[in-house]
């Protein structure tokens, strides 16, 4: 019998009608259909067992109601146009949880399970009344194990609830965890963790290593130890220039023994200084000249891809930790106030006066001094009421500025609010009865931003207890195939061109790839910090092996708005670059490249997404002739040193992981003349050759896959019609050389 594939639709599992429909159980009577429904629904149910520890209050998840399905009057998961069923709920001995709606549950069933999702039928309620607003199982004497509720349609679903206990509160929304905290751990655990290592005993050779070539000679000593697999190493660094030496320093070399990069400590003010090095991502050995005699000074530290991921948060941790030291030693009193009760006066207070008049009442509190008030804010617009809210005053009883909340979704919310330098006064607007609901807070600055620095510490110690767990999880998923390696581009035309060859070497190699890019012609880091927001622009998708959305090769877009493309998947890696005309001139990238930076950083979908820099190539010399560049370039040439300066100090300023494109395309000349990579009739700007456009698909690949799936050879070989073995060949060199030297020019002639 051919195999049935299971498919889904909105989230719920359906199956082809003409098998699973004709094929009926002998024994329920029941269609093939409905025994898969059932159980698949039980699997789900079971399935969220493992999310209990995750679930807040609401332990009902809007996503797992099943709508069109009840709870009948045996106990029995059923069709019913009218209700929805939610899945199976855990349920311990003794517990009682209680459904709340506020379509009520008129005419629906509630109903306890044992082990193996049998009813209990004993147990099974119903409600009775159209005023029935919750329903309440309890767990008594009955010793199941799950609980299910029927909720009726239409209906709000999401604002359906399910709590322990038997009385129901005010709804809140469900909150689950589970994708970040425990999702397929079993999987996450089965990455091999690399961890810090920490070398206090080398053993030294003869000879100072060459910085160019790596190869050790003349006076001096040196030491090799292995860095496969490390991420940074943090070690003593030779001086050049010391003592009359040149051209001496450290290097790192691959695993036939090539030289891949080496390096100085130019900032060296003595002989030797430690500093902080990235391990190229091919290096298995790294090479270091050190002092004449005697032991090492220090350590040499070699750090994992995930330490030098958390490096940066215990350095925040530190310096916070010790600024709230230095805080709280200054001052023998945090100078707090909390004010439980006031008098109340009539009228609301105007927003925009301070003038209180009309129904309502309000206070008065004195809060020269201070920096922060913290209380609960009127919401303008409540009761018909407008242009009231709070107002501060001056010692003349002035007005200085006021407001009212408009996040509020009732009466009155609580918020905190800077004090203008001249406030003597607050005055608040507040409810018609009754006394103070909590206390109003009044912080000096000092006080503050101890407050503020405790939380970001206590934040960050979390953020370092939690980020190995979640890059470890998300990392094992990509690399098992659970979920696709998920990139997005906010970018232009530049993206799109590096884009195309990217997927086709992904598919080849069965490499599941989502990719997302935001497509503005000629868009610089300027535009997207401060024109383009509000405007929908193309928004091209890649998505299971096929473009379904590209205007060149589909022939349609989709539109979206820059933050709604941000935030349409969990991307892993977010590339930023610069416009080409703007490329060559660094007083183009910032302040924008920051901004735009923190914008991607708060508005991802997850925290810690990576990110990294498309590097542009340089216009051909025919086009110069006729545009100008923000750098003033004339030949293809100054155009590339201006972009190789400006990449340079923007990865310095951000810390970016670089796509040195514009490198590679740089280093194909002069094997390939600008004819053939622009074309003769081209534009000058864009790719035309196919030499050109497989080369910057093939950097993007060559610079992302291996750290993500370390167990694709590299060393594979791509052609297809347009695309020969030698053509291959040469843009495998030209980006290998890039990322060797990705601010200088290297031929692949030999």
């Amino acid at each position: 019998m051919a195999k049935i594939y299971k498919l889904t639709k909105g989230g719920q599992t359906i199956y082809p009608a003409t098998t699973t429909d004709t094929v009926v159980n002998p024994n329920s009577r029941k269609s093939l259909t409905e025994e898969l429904s059932e159980l698949d629904y039980k699997i789900i149910s079971s399935d969220s067992l493992l999310k209990k520890a995750s679930i807040g209050k609401n332990l009902l998840n809007p996503s797992f109601l099943l709508e069109g399905k009840k709870v009948d009057s045996n106990g029995i998961i059923t069709p019913s146009s009218a209700l929805a069923v939610s899945l199976f709920i855990p349920i311990q001995n003794g517990q009682a949880l209680t459904a709340s709606s506020s379509d009520g549950f008129f005419q629906c069933n509630a109903c306890l399970y044992d082990d193996d999702f049998n009813p209990i039928l004993s147990s099974l309620v119903t409600g009775t009344g159209s005023n029935d607003k919750d329903m309440t199982l309890t767990n008594d004497s009955y010793n199941a194990s799950y609980a299910a509720f029927t909720f009726r349609l239409p209906s709000e679903l999401s604002q359906n609830m399910v709590e322990s206990g038997n009385n129901a509160t005010d709804y809140v929304p469900y909150t689950d965890n589970y994708e970040n905290e425990e999702t397929f751990k079993t999987i996450g655990n089965r990455l091999d963790e690399l961890t810090g290592k920490e070398i206090t005993s080398v053993i030294f050779e003869s000879g100072r290593v060459s910085n160019t070539t790596g190869i050790a000679s003349g006076a001096g000593r040196h030491y090799k130890i292995s860095c496969k697999g490390y991420a940074r190493i943090t070690a003593r660094i030779y001086r050049s220039s010391f003592g009359g030496a040149t051209g001496v320093g450290y290097a790192f070399m691959d695993a036939s023994g090539k030289f891949i990069s080496g390096g100085s400590n130019t900032e060296a003010q003595s002989d030797f200084s430690t500093i902080t090095i990235d391990v190229p991502a091919d290096a298995v050995e790294f090479r270091n000249t050190y002092a004449s005699s005697g032991e090492l000074q220090e350590p040499v530290i070699l750090l994992s891809a995930i330490d030098s991921k958390l490096e940066e948060t215990n350095e925040n941790i530190e310096r916070l930790s010790n600024n709230l030291v230095k805080i709280e030693d200054s001052i023998p009193v945090i100078g707090e106030k909390d004010i439980t009760s006031v008098s109340f006066e009539s009228g609301r207070v105007s927003n925009t006066t301070g003038i209180a008049s009309g129904a309502g009442r309000h206070y008065k509190i004195s809060c020269k001094g201070y920096a922060r008030i913290t209380a609960r804010i009127y919401r303008s617009s409540f009761g018909g009421a407008t242009g009231v809210g709070y107002a501060f005053m001056d010692a003349s009883g002035k007005f200085i500025s006021g407001g009212s909340n408009t996040e509020a979704q009732s009466d009155f919310s609580t918020i905190t609010i800077d004090v203008p330098a001249d406030a003597v006064e607050f005055r608040n607007t507040y409810a018609s009865s009754g006394e103070l609901q909590e206390p109003v807070i009044l912080s000096d600055l000092i006080s503050y931003e101890v407050k503020v620095l405790t939380e970001q510490v206590e934040s960050f110690s979390e953020v370092k207890a939690e980020t190995k767990d979640l890059l470890n999880t998300r990392l094992g998923l990509i690399r098992d195939g659970c979920k696709p390696l998920k990139i997005f581009f906010l970018g232009n035309s530049f993206s799109v061109q590096s884009s195309n060859y990217f997927v086709k070497l992904c598919k080849a190699n069965g490499i599941n790839v989502t990719v997302g890019i935001s497509y503005i012609g000629g868009a610089t880091l300027q535009g997207y910090d401060q024109y383009y927001g509000n405007t929908e622009t193309d928004y091209y998708k890649y998505i299971k092996g096929e473009w379904v959305s590209h205007q060149d090769i589909i022939g349609s877009s989709y539109k979206k708005k820059n933050i709604e493309k941000l935030q349409d998947e969990d991307w892993d890696i977010i590339f930023m670059q610069q416009g080409s005309a703007a490329a060559d001139a660094y007083n183009t990238y910032q302040p924008y490249g920051k901004n735009v930076y923190d914008w991607c950083k708060k508005n991802a979908q997850i925290s810690f997404v990576e990110m990294r820099w498309l590097m542009p190539w340089a216009w051909s010399d025919k086009r110069l002739v006729s545009n100008t560049t923000s750098g003033g370039a004339t030949t293809n040439a100054q155009m590339y040193e201006g972009i190789a300066n400006a990449t340079r100090q923007m990865l310095e300023d951000l810390g970016y992981k670089l796509s040195p494109n514009g490198t590679a395309i740089q280093n194909l000349y002069p094997q390939y003349t600008q004819n053939d990579i622009f074309s003769s009739s081209g534009d000058g700007q864009h790719l035309e050759g196919d030499i050109a456009l497989f080369t910057v698909g093939y950097c993007l690949f060559r610079t992302i896959i291996p750290y993500y799936y370390p167990d694709v050879n590299m060393d594979l070989v791509y052609t297809d019609e347009k695309i020969s073995a030698d053509m291959f060949a040469s843009a495998k060199q030209a980006v290998e050389n890039a990322i060797s030297n990705p601010y200088v020019q290297t031929s692949i002639v030999e």
